[in-house]
């Protein structure tokens, strides 16, 4: 009995070091990007060069409050405010639908509904 108290200690604490986030001390901020173009990080500033690509780019920044400005070719920019630390999901990407509406027969609907 005493050896499956200690084991279960033992686990505990081998469970609650790996669940730890690490350092609570750090002040960082990881981003993932996802787009569909060449990603380019330069100091907080991230440019999209647009394309049909995907990218993915894992960028860490440091500090209390970071502000980072996406900047497209088109002129566009956007900025964003990192205040929390943990990891963030920057989806770049534009969203796209494929597809249509397709009729079949003269109405649409089926023109005879059998049961068996």
């Amino acid at each position: 009995m005493k050896n499956v108290f200690l084991s279960a200690i033992g686990f505990a604490c081998i469970a609650a070091t790996a669940c730890s986030g690490g350092n609570t001390n750090s002040s960082e901020k990881k981003v993932v990007v996802m787009a569909s173009g060449e990603i380019t990080v330069n100091g907080n500033t991230i440019k999209l060069d647009p394309s049909f690509r995907h990218n993915e780019q894992e960028v860490s920044f440091k500090g209390d409050k970071v502000s980072i400005k996406v900047e497209s070719t088109d002129g566009k920019s956007k900025s964003f405010d990192l205040t929390e630390n943990g990891i963030y999901v920057l989806n770049l990407q534009k969203d796209t639908l494929i597809g249509g509406l397709v009729s079949y027969g003269e109405t649409g609907k089926p023109g005879r509904i059998t049961e068996q």
